[in-house]
């Protein structure tokens, strides 16, 4: 007698009916997340929807299944209570019969009501939102004004209009409480304080692209490093420096048409011997700016660029720079003291004229061979850069690792970032 081998059996802990019920169950919640899946393909409209009017979509997307369901119940039960009416000599079950079609028939009511109060509360969501949005459209207004505000002074019976500083410090702590408190206008009330220093440190310059910037004001300026920013523009810098983490989030999300983060733009500004300390620059434009005369001190640079900018007799002293650009610069007795450059691009950085300390670093930078790089670094700060094109070696010690591709080849940049994953120094 051969032994049979028994059939293989699923034991579920529930009867067929609470079966019926569960598998019902699951199979609204998959056609609801189905749904939802098809109403959040990414588009433009989705990205910009407020999270308040996300989670009322959210409900109503899961609520449709349960409704048919619900809606198809009450339908077929009411006609099932209609095919099997009791005779009027049958009192009792008469009357639960009429309960039963009397409560079926207000549920069946609510049901189609359901979907008018939730475009009822989808219509009020929207008047709300737009009238927030009216709310702080006047608040930017208002702040805009008040940061072009400007007083009359009358000194010797003459009269001369002169910035209402202390007013339009107040518009400019309005702007930021209205950026930290609605991240969808985050970006442009970047774009205005941007615009407010590129206004009021304008270098009034002409020049063609590649040319070096140039003061057209005469007027005396006080020694270098001692001429202290106007506080105005100090705030919008301090502004600029406590950004959030959500509001820096919103900014890594703001994309250009070539893919690049969002850049706070400074170009063409005029910070001639002033005194930048403790300031830091994160993502910020420097393009031919004049700082000539001008001290850095403690400062945080990340991911800027400095092209065409002026360094004439700036100083640079206890400065940390990351990923930052200095191209095409005029350098004439700069000095650099105690400085860190962590992946820093020099090209056509007239090293020459410029007073380097010892314990400056350059850890993963590049430089370019046309100007003088070999001869103004110690051979430490050479072992952790990276040369880029022919370089003369009767100039000095030149480091194995440098490449002799020239500097103007399209893949230098690529080289340059596989050379940094090798030791460790590859930007973010």
């Amino acid at each position: 007698m051969s032994d049979s081998v028994p059939p293989f059996t699923i034991t579920f802990p529930f009867d067929e009916n609470t079966g019926t019920v569960f598998f019902a169950v699951l199979a609204v919640l998959a056609l609801s997340f189905a749904v939802y899946g098809i109403l959040q393909m990414p588009t433009t409209a989705n990205r910009n929807r407020d999270w308040k009017q996300q989670g009322i979509e959210i409900l109503f997307v899961f609520l449709i299944p349960v409704w048919i369901c619900l809606m198809g119940f009450v339908i077929w039960t009411l006609i099932s209570l209609a095919a099997s009416f009791p005779d009027y000599s049958e009192g009792d079950d008469l009357r639960w019969h009429a309960l039963a079609l009397v409560g079926l028939m207000t549920s069946l009511a609510g049901l189609i009501g359901t979907p008018f109060v939730f475009l009822r509360a989808q219509t009020t969501e929207r008047h709300t939102v737009a009238t927030e949005q009216g709310l702080i459209t006047d608040r930017i207004t208002k702040a805009v004004e008040q940061i072009g505000a400007v007083k009359t002074v009358i000194k010797d019976d003459k009269s001369s209009t002169l910035p209402n500083i202390e007013v339009r410090i107040g518009g400019l702590y309005a702007l930021e409480n209205i950026a930290q408190q609605n991240l969808e206008v985050h970006i442009q009330i970047m774009d205005i304080l941007c615009a407010y220093v590129r206004e009021n440190l304008s270098n009034k310059i002409d020049n063609k692209p590649g040319e070096l910037s140039t003061m057209t004001d005469t007027s005396p300026l006080p020694k270098a490093g001692e001429r202290l920013l106007p506080d105005d523009v100090s705030v919008v810098f301090k502004i600029i420096s406590r950004r959030s983490k959500p509001q820096k989030k919103k900014e890594e999300s703001r994309l250009n048409s070539e893919g690049q983060r969002y850049v706070f733009d400074f170009s063409t500004c005029n910070f001639i011997h002033y005194r930048l300390w403790w300031l830091s620059f994160d993502n910020c434009r420097f393009w031919y700016c004049d700082f000539s005369g001008a001290t850095f001190f403690r400062n945080e640079i990340q991911n800027s660029d400095f092209m065409a900018a002026n360094f004439s007799s700036t100083t640079f002293n206890s400065v940390k720079a990351e990923n930052t650009k200095f191209h095409i610069v005029a350098t004439d007795d700069l000095e650099i003291e105690h400085t860190s450059f962590l992946g820093c691009q020099f090209f056509k950085f007239d090293f020459a004229p410029t007073r380097i300390s010892n314990d400056t670093q350059f850890d993963g930078s590049q430089f370019s061979s046309e100007w003088n790089v070999v001869t103004a670094l110690t051979d430490e700060q050479k072992e952790t850069a990276l040369g880029i094109g022919n370089f003369d070696p009767t100039d000095g010690h030149i480091p194995k690792h440098w490449t002799t591709v020239e500097a103007t080849n399209n893949k230098v940049d690529d080289y340059w970032r596989e050379w940094q994953k090798t030791n460790g120094s590859q930007p973010k």
